[in-house]
């Protein structure tokens, strides 16, 4: 049976997506078959992310009865496994490898759009829904993927509820996402306070976009921004995750990324061999997907 991974943030800009679209491909690549379901319902932009140029910003239009197309179309059938796979986009087949023939140890990387219609009114439905599409990825895909939208108050609402048998949990790990900034730490506060509850061991955060003080330049900054970094240090310190310190839970930091800034999208080794992208980032997602398959094998 598949395990769920959520993904959620409190605010806009963390990097979110791009980060679960990466971390993802890196779990594919090792031979998982994973499946990324495009949950920010108000501007899904995944197939951006993937490549998948048709789809860029989520399905256009809603499918015929029969023939769904995105996450929005499964509310009928959402237990139905082969209603469910008809929705399915190969990521593989996106723009990003379009020169990359995946090995036969490579698994299968899948995505479940999102939908330019679907939107807020979309959000109550998935109550009703959701416990029944959970079951039916988990019974096709090892790891099942959710990247919720910024906010996520009405998404982490149906998921609390879906999580009220403790023997079946809707989620098995959640990742919660943050900037270095003081209005992301007070945000991820909101988070944590807002997850209390549900599954507080199985709850991690992720750091996004850092810049290390001692690499900031001109050097009379420096002090400036080791001054706020150790602000932030002493923030994040006074926030708990269950019975630990919230520092305890930080899984993985990701650092600013030139690459991102400009092109949100997967980051490839060749990026690092051109010199395109850091190697760093690409080895922070590849560190993070082997912390994730640790947690999940626990």
């Amino acid at each position: 049976m598949g395990k769920i991974l959520a993904a959620l943030s409190h605010k806009g800009g963390t990097g979110r997506s791009v980060t679960s679209a990466n971390v993802a491909y890196h779990l594919a690549k090792t031979g998982l078959d994973v499946c990324i379901v495009d949950l920010d319902l108000a501007s899904p932009t995944l197939g951006a992310i993937l490549g998948l140029d048709d789809i860029a910003a989520g399905v256009e239009k809603p499918g015929e009865p029969g023939s769904p197309r995105s996450i929005a179309d499964l509310i009928h059938k959402p237990n139905d496994v082969t209603y469910v796979v008809n929705a399915l986009r190969d990521a593989w087949s996106g723009s990003n490898f379009d020169d990359i023939n995946p090995p036969p140890d490579w698994g299968r990387f899948q995505l479940l759009p999102g939908s330019k219609q679907s939107g807020d009114a979309t959000a109550g439905k998935l109550e009703v829904m959701m416990p029944d599409l959970i079951s039916a990825l988990r019974d096709r895909f090892d790891i099942v993927y959710l990247d919720l939208r910024s906010g996520a108050s009405e998404l982490v609402e149906v998921f609390r509820a879906a999580s009220k048998n403790t023997e079946t949990h809707a989620v098995d790990t959640w990742l919660v996402h943050f900037r270095w900034t003081k209005q992301h730490l007070i945000g991820l506060g909101d988070i944590i306070e807002m997850l209390a509850g549900i599954s507080p061991e199985r709850q991690y955060l992720i750091r996004t976009a850092f810049v290390d003080p001692e690499t900031v330049q001109p050097q009379s900054r420096q002090a400036f921004v080791g001054g706020q970094h150790d602000m932030l240090d002493n923030q994040i310190r006074d926030l708990n995750i269950g019975e630990g310190r919230a520092l305890d839970s930080l899984l993985e930091t990701i650092p600013m990324e030139p690459l991102l800034q400009w092109r949100e999208s997967i980051i490839l080794n060749r990026n690092v061999e051109t010199g395109l992208a850091n190697a760093e980032t690409y080895q922070a997602f590849s560190n993070l997907s082997d912390k994730i398959i640790e947690l999940l094998d626990q």
